[in-house]
């Protein structure tokens, strides 16, 4: 575009940007990137033109899943236009995109506003005042305001450059329960910030995220993110009841059951035994792993053993008894005996002894030799 007359750019970009009807997806895509990079150069394009150009590169976006090739170059593009002078075409565009109907689409669209706005973050002197701004628009701004600074929150959680901050979790946790997209914005912060920053939520946010996922009316990546919360946090407060958990498993997406298998990875009650089970039961590779991801349990195959190995918590490294209740509860959500219960459970504790007392003596012959090596 650089050497390209003024009358001539707006023809130009679009003979860029538009493609012919036969052209594959890859191709329109390339053709969207390309436009918009060289939009980003600033060229005498009218605001027609930059915001056919801004349009296509978000359609293209909320077209492609993050793994997708393209997508690293998309948000890269987008970034690129954000320091331009169209930038306010790119925002209103990409809100009015997060805030649509098209909830499948709002993934993506976050994730390029929390990027721009994490981008306005230099050094520490920026991050404390984006901590600030953050604060103070969500709990006093507008639903746009609110969800910008959420989004830019995530962004900077996720690349592990937001400091912990009580009043920043409190104002976020105002908007978990309103309007879908902000409330969606601010349940990722409060994620990212429990993955990659350490925090925790306390008792009383355990419950108010419980009254999430127990509103079946949620939009459900709310829900989904809220497991994702809930997962972090061990207390009994955040039990969610087994029905909950049936409804959401039921709804049958796929992101929405890998995060029930990562709570119940986390929270590997009696109670969830029939869903355990279940899911160890599938053909999902990648859902099963995510259940036993936290355990080591490759020692047994069988899906009701490691039904019963879950349940024991071997991660305490303790032998816990299974006591007449949990033994009835076990054989009604596992559709045996308390009898055959009672059995695994405790052949499964022998093998535990057993493989412990080998290693434990295996130790003890090894420090022996070592004593009487020669030196």
């Amino acid at each position: 575009m650089t050497f390209c007359a003024n009358s001539d750019v707006d023809a130009s970009l679009r003979a860029i940007l538009r493609a012919g009807a036969d052209e594959t997806f890859d191709s329109t895509c390339a053709r969207t990137i390309q436009a918009a990079s060289c939009l980003s150069d600033e060229p005498n394009a009218s605001d027609e033109c930059a915001a056919e150009i801004v349009n296509a590169l978000c359609v293209n976006a909320s077209s492609v899943d993050p793994s997708y090739y393209n997508y690293r170059s998309i948000e890269r593009s987008a970034l690129l236009i954000s320091s331009s002078r169209w930038s306010p075409i790119l925002n209103e565009r990409l809100l009015a995109q997060f805030f649509g109907n098209e909830r499948d689409s709002r993934g993506i669209a976050g994730s390029i506003i929390g990027a721009i706005y994490e981008k306005k973050v230099l050094n520490k002197e920026d991050l404390t005042k984006l901590t600030r701004e953050a604060i103070d628009a969500v709990k006093v701004g507008n639903e746009q305001e609110a969800a910008l600074y959420s989004l830019g929150v995530m962004n900077a959680a996720y690349n592990r450059r937001v400091p912990l901050n009580e009043e920043l979790t409190d104002a976020l946790f105002s908007r978990i329960s309103g309007a879908p997209a902000p409330a969606l914005a601010a349940l990722w912060a409060l994620a990212w910030l429990s993955t990659s920053c350490d925090w925790r939520p306390s008792r009383a946010q355990a419950a108010a995220l419980l009254e999430i996922v127990k509103d079946r009316t949620h939009d459900c990546e709310q829900v989904r993110w809220t497991f994702w919360i809930l997962t972090q946090y061990s207390g009994d407060e955040s039990s969610v009841d087994i029905s909950d958990l049936d409804y959401w498993y039921e709804l049958n997406t796929k992101l929405m059951r890998n995060a029930i298998a990562r709570y119940l990875s986390a929270n590997p009650k009696v109670d969830y035994a029939a869903l355990i089970l279940k899911i160890l039961e599938t053909n999902d590779v990648m859902l099963r792993n995510e259940v036993l991801r936290k355990f080591a349990i490759e020692r047994v195959s069988d899906p009701i053993d490691q039904t019963l190995l879950l349940i024991r918590n071997p991660r305490l490294g303790t032998e816990v008894a299974l006591d007449p209740d949990s033994a009835s509860q076990a054989s009604a959500a596992l559709g045996l005996s308390v009898e055959e219960i009672l059995r695994r459970y405790a052949a499964l504790g022998a093998d535990d002894g057993s493989s412990r007392r080998r290693s434990s003596a295996s130790e003890r012959e090894k420090r022996r030799a070592k004593k009487s090596a020669p030196r």
